[in-house]
């Protein structure tokens, strides 16, 4: 998903362009009980996606819940548009030299038991490219 993200990106941005993607996956779950017995259990998965553009000393920002081809295109839009829009910030140093991170392995266990609600995300990992 994130190479996604970047391709569409890198469609739309001249050579000397940054970008990078931060995808985040939340496991929230809850369980009550009354009477001593199970209430309500609840379980939720939140996927969010971070874009960040560098581009002529200029930087923007976005993000979206909406992980399907069309809710990553109109995050990428978005994104290089207000970048183009943004003033120049000469103090900012760019972003870090890209790194290989191996790719991230899915778990294949399902939790048996819904692990109680903690609003801690767990990463996934960062890429960072250079257009041109």
């Amino acid at each position: 998903m994130n190479g996604d993200v970047l391709s569409m990106v890198l469609d739309q941005l001249p050579a000397g362009s940054e970008a990078e993607v931060v995808m985040t996956r939340e496991e929230l779950a809850l369980t009550r009980f009354a009477n001593s017995h199970i209430h309500q259990n609840v379980a939720d998965i939140a996927v969010t996606v971070r874009l960040r553009l560098h581009l002529d000393g200029r930087t923007a920002t976005g993000s979206t819940t909406l992980v399907g081809p069309d809710g990553l295109r109109q995050l990428a839009e978005r994104t290089v548009a207000a970048v183009r829009l943004s003033p120049p910030d000469p103090g900012w140093p760019g972003l870090a030299p890209p790194r290989s991170c191996p790719a991230p392995v899915p778990s294949t266990t399902p939790s048996p038991v819904p692990r109680p609600m903690t609003g801690r995300p767990s990463s996934r990992p960062l890429w960072t490219v250079r257009a041109g």
